[in-house]
């Protein structure tokens, strides 16, 4: 919630619940809230990841103040009286980074949140279709605009490579007829400065596009002859990339084979190099597996549009490549809506679960047998991240989630094919009970299984049941590398145990994220404590910094509709673990004269600037400064305005 006065700000105070709470802009407050929301899906347009050091440099006079000329910035727009003050909550399309787009700032059931990374990593999206979808125009050319405007009539998958072919992974699941049917397939691909030279194959006929810096560049391929054309890309950046092909009978084959700038030679973009906005796609991601256990690499995956609930009684989910209906597992991994101060998961499934919220390994076991209950996971209002997975032996097969209440099931709509880092998740969980006594210590191995070693960040859960946060600490084995913190430093309390979890970039991973990982709980108390769960998730090939712990990002400019001066600032956000949020202000009465201008700061004690702040075209900047584990949920910014007397 958001207080409708300047000066206060909507956190998660104590460790239990979230309430509102009296503070200025810039606020260092505890909380229970985990995770840097990832928003809805609509987002300004792509753009590169932001030079990190143009970024820190930004970010280094934010809350210094301006100089004496600066702070006068406005005054000559004269304001010798004002109209009473009103309150302008800062909207999704005002307040953005333009120049990175790597943390963007949309809005999420109106409130306004920082969302990490607005890109499924490492795949493009394709879309089935039981028709062909490339029409030919009188002049003979293909009509590839009307093939991106078409809705599917098959599955949408998101795919790790562009040497395609239906029928074999991963385009085995569009679920579309063998002959007479259409694929689309769209994102973005990263390609280096200067010239790129692209082999195209298509059976039967299809069509590449390329957009540089807005301009088209459509390509043309028809079965039995391959094309090749050359791309001159002005930077290394990255661009988008669409195609498409018919298929009438026989193979359908959707090849394109990139050899850039260098001795490289002709090969299949890498996953490395691909990505898709995944406001694009709708549903969750689900992989399937042949056997009761979902380790390493799925036998196929694709965005399942149902609910949260599924009931395939004596049958198996369709089109991710499970064979037989029984002995196979299901992952769903995708972001939901909370909107209750302790959110409680009711699930009933048939064999085992596992449920993963937010990072935080909740409980389950794939192993088990049918059963139904709740996980508790005492979460602030907000939007989450949710893996879900279930585990078939023999007999009915059902995995059914939904929220403790009259909400229930989540429906389709509130369901996104998202996640906050990007990548593709691969999963470890124990719900292995052990008892530490004081001074002793609890040891668990987890292994994860993933495809070959690339950047990936991971999260590592635990839920400890203690009277001493502070005496206990959390110890993090893998490849040689030991982490080590206390429980309170990184959890919130569940129950009466505390969920602990600590995000590992990539850069602090010496040897990939696969593998062995033991996780250590050491009770330096003087009371038993009890170990109840652990977990690990690795987000392969996702951001490795995913969360900004020393970004800036300023608004858009706002039109404030004549000479106003802004009084106050009000912050809308869930702070925990230590982190700060500090604003600064500018305006001027022209556009011109407001971006040379330098930002104003924002008292921390009382929500106003620190100077006058006067003109009619005006920006908010905000500087997050978080710890290693987290950053803050940021969902509004109200400023107070007092127009001037015409």
């Amino acid at each position: 919630m958001r207080a409708p006065l300047g000066l206060w700000a909507s956190v998660c105070v104590g460790l239990a619940a979230c309430a509102l709470d009296r503070a200025p802009l810039s606020d260092r407050g505890p909380g229970s809230d985990g995770g840097l929301d990832a928003g809805a899906d609509a987002a300004p347009p792509d753009a590169a990841p932001p030079d990190a050091g143009a970024t820190d440099a930004a970010a280094s006079d934010a809350g210094q103040d301006a100089g004496p000329g600066e702070r006068d910035a406005g005054r000559d727009a004269g304001c010798s009286g004002t109209t009473a003050p009103v309150d302008r909550v800062i909207g999704a399309a005002e307040f953005e980074d333009p120049a990175a787009q790597r943390v963007a700032v949309t809005l999420d059931a109106a409130r306004l949140v920082l969302r990490v990374q607005p890109h499924r990593l490492g795949a493009l999206l394709a879309q089935g279709h039981v028709n062909p979808v490339l029409m030919a125009t009188p002049a003979g050319a293909l009509d590839l605009d009307a093939a991106l405007a078409r809705a599917p009539t098959g599955e949408q998958v998101f795919v790790e490579t562009t040497d395609l072919t239906v029928g074999a992974p991963p385009l085995r699941e569009l679920g579309i007829p063998d002959d007479g049917h259409g694929v689309v397939v769209r994102g973005e691909i990263f390609l280096d400065a200067g010239t790129t030279s692209v082999r195209l194959f298509f059976d039967d006929v299809g069509m590449m596009r390329v957009t540089i810096d807005g301009v088209n560049l459509d390509t043309r391929a028809e079965w039995p002859t391959p094309v090749t054309t050359t791309i001159e890309a002005p930077r290394a950046d990255w661009y988008p990339i669409a195609f498409a092909w018919n298929e009438a009978v026989g193979a359908s084959v959707g090849q394109l084979l990139f050899d850039p700038p260098g001795p490289a030679g002709l090969a299949a973009a890498p996953a490395s190099r691909l990505r898709v906005r995944r406001g694009l796609a709708s549903g969750r991601e689900m992989l399937g597996w042949n056997g009761p256990t979902p380790t390493g690499s799925p036998a196929g995956a694709r965005l399942d549009t149902g609910p949260s609930t599924a009931d395939w009684a004596r049958s198996f989910p369709a089109r991710v490549g499970i064979v037989a209906a029984d002995r196979f597992a299901a992952r769903w991994v995708g972001r939901a809506r909370l909107g209750t101060d302790d959110a409680v998961f009711r699930y009933a499934t048939d064999d085992g679960q596992r449920l993963f919220v937010d990072g935080v390994f909740l409980g389950g076991n794939l192993a088990g047998a049918s059963a139904t209950g709740i996980f508790a996971s005492a979460l602030c209002d907000g939007t989450y991240d949710l893996v879900h997975e279930v585990s078939e032996n023999t007999g009915s097969a059902r995995a059914l989630l939904s929220r403790e209440g009259p909400l229930g099931a989540f429906a389709a709509s509130e369901l996104s094919a998202a996640s906050r880092f990007g990548g593709r998740v691969f999963s470890a969980g124990s719900a292995a009970i052990a008892s530490v006594a004081p001074g002793g210590t609890a040891s668990l191995d987890l292994d994860v299984a993933t495809p070959p070693p690339m950047p990936s960040p991971v999260e590592v859960s635990a839920l400890v049941r203690t009277a001493s946060p502070d005496a206990v600490q959390i110890e993090i084995v893998h490849a040689g590398t030991t982490w080590r913190q206390a429980l309170s430093a990184s959890a919130r309390p569940v129950g009466d145990a505390w969920a602990f979890r600590q995000v590992l970039p990539a850069s602090e991973l010496p040897s990939g994220a696969g593998g062995g990982w033991t996780l250590r709980v050491i009770n330096g108390s003087a009371e038993a404590a009890e170990r109840r769960a652990a977990g690990i998730l690795v987000h392969h090939g996702g951001d490795s910094e995913p969360f900004p712990r020393d970004g800036t990002f300023e608004s858009a400019v706002l039109d404030l509709g004549g000479t106003t001066r802004i009084t106050e600032a009000a912050l809308d956000a869930v702070m925990h673990y230590g982190t700060t949020v500090v604003a600064s202000l500018r305006a001027a009465p022209t556009r011109e004269s407001l971006t040379s201008l330098g930002w104003i700061p924002v008292d921390p004690t009382t929500g106003m600037a620190m100077s006058p702040v006067l003109g009619r075209y005006a920006q908010v900047r905000l500087e997050l400064r978080g710890p290693a584990t987290d950053t803050p949920r940021v969902r509004g910014v109200t400023l107070r305005l007092a127009p001037c007397i015409e």
